[in-house]
């Protein structure tokens, strides 16, 4: 499996400063074959192209000749992303940095880092974001922004623009770019902290109190969720989500609640709770 240096070393950095990482593996060649079936000839044809991430928090665009295989393919634009997860065995909690790269042959004539999208403005399931690298294709005005790290914490995109040259009557073109990954993941708490209080029965409602010393609520949340079992043996069946509120008090910081209806005519179940990963 081959790895591709990933720069991260912003457009017109000095030697100094250039960052690079290698990826897990070279993930795939994409290749773009255009025809000019218009019948006669299309002058200064060029292509664009947009990468954006939702999860992502940091985009930039190297030119750095970094080496390494295939290293002809030095026009990079990365975009690095954070998550978290609890793992299934030691119930830890992990942090996982996670970078993409579009490595092209080809240099761009012109760039663009920024939004993909507005953080609390936007959304992306109705309509078109109202800010971000894809108005800068539809007007074919790049700003040449070489980096770009959003304090909402994400949705970010990086746009290029590729001469190609002319394109004869029935003539094709191949564009190429390479992608890769490399994800780092790293143990944040190993104990996530979550203290249950002793369960109170009051009224016909079983009450939950929650303590988070590690202060989850802020760091990775916001929140926490509920889910039940049966019997707690997970081959037979998975923990349930309970689709029920979190409360808290703000005279009490770091302490939470569920309120649990309580139904005799079901069968015993077992809760735990999990805090809610933010992005």
């Amino acid at each position: 499996m081959t790895k591709l240096n990933q720069g991260l070393s912003p457009h017109g950095s000095p030697p100094p400063d250039e960052v690079m990482l290698e990826s897990d593996g070279f993930t795939y060649r994409h290749h773009l074959t255009f025809r000019n079936t218009s019948g006669k000839l299309i002058s200064n044809f060029r292509f664009y192209h947009l990468l954006y991430s939702l999860q992502g928090n940091y985009s930039v665009y190297d030119s750095t000749d970094h080496g390494g295989a295939m290293a002809e393919y030095k026009h990079d634009f990365t975009q690095r992303g954070l998550s978290y997860s609890f793992h299934g065995s030691d119930g830890g909690l992990y942090a996982h940095t996670d970078y993409i790269t579009a490595h092209s042959s080809v240099a761009p004539d012109a760039f663009s880092n920024g939004y993909y999208g507005i953080r609390g403005i936007d959304q992306h399931d109705i309509g078109k974001p109202s800010a971000g690298v894809h108005l800068d294709i539809e007007t074919d005005t790049f700003t040449n922004v070489s980096e770009f790290e959003p304090k909402e914490g994400g949705w970010v995109a990086g746009a290029t623009r590729h001469p190609l040259g002319d394109l004869g009557v029935d003539e094709t073109k191949t564009f190429t770019l390479l992608f890769s990954l490399r994800t780092m993941s790293e143990l944040m708490y190993k104990d996530p902290g979550i203290v249950l209080d002793t369960p109170k029965i009051q009224d016909d409602k079983l009450r939950l109190y929650i303590n988070d010393p590690m202060d989850l609520f802020n760091k990775v949340g916001p929140g926490f969720s509920l889910e039940s079992h049966t019997t707690m043996d997970e081959s037979t069946e998975p923990w349930m989500p309970v689709f029920l509120p979190f409360m808290f008090n703000p005279a009490e910081p770091g302490r939470f609640s569920f309120e649990i209806p309580i139904d005799e005519l079901e069968r015993r179940k077992h809760f735990r709770v999990r805090s809610n990963l933010g992005f």
